[in-house]
């Protein structure tokens, strides 16, 4: 999906009312089928909302950031908890490129279940690595699986700082 430019916040709240307590976003206009009051927007196969205004499609939590903040995104807006259909003011920060990939939850693909440890194959042990603006960094080879996560979250405290997530496949509920 294009990211369009915004309009303005002036006209997205005379639109839209967006709870940033809640996170959602209902008509104030009438649009279509939809009355004054009914929810805005529609929830994508990944989970990000996404709403419609004069033909062009926006993500929700860019608008919610815009209404609130009254300015226009500089960079990605990350959700916090990794929920993209959370799009409570409380969940929403700006967050560059990179950091938005911190925040990323161990992949469905990932065997082990920790995000950033693997089996290594040649050794049968658990390899560590980590991510650093898209350079792949090894921590090391371990014994076990739990001295492994124990590197791959000091690394992710010390490189990723308040973007790092720690969440396991089975914990992931985006």
């Amino acid at each position: 999906m294009a990211i369009h430019t915004l309009p303005s916040a002036e006209e997205l709240r005379n639109i839209l009312y967006y709870d940033p307590e809640t996170g959602i976003f209902l008509w104030r206009i009438k649009k279509g089928r939809s009355t004054p009051g009914c929810a805005a927007g529609n929830v994508r196969p990944d989970n990000y909302c996404i709403i419609k205004i004069a033909g062009k499609k926006y993500f929700a939590h860019r608008l919610a950031w815009k209404i609130y903040t009254g300015t226009d995104p500089v960079n990605n807006i990350d959700h916090i908890n990794g929920r993209p259909s959370d799009n409570r003011i409380s969940n929403l920060r700006e967050a560059t490129a990179s950091q938005n990939q911190h925040n990323i939850p161990a992949q469905r693909n990932n065997t082990s279940g920790v995000k950033g440890v693997s089996r290594h194959k040649l050794s049968g042990k658990w390899l560590a690595q980590i991510c650093k603006n898209g350079k792949t960094i090894n921590l090391g080879i371990f014994p076990t699986i739990s001295a492994a996560t124990v590197a791959h979250r000091a690394a992710a405290a010390l490189l990723h700082g308040q973007f790092m997530n720690l969440n396991t496949r089975e914990n992931n509920n985006v």
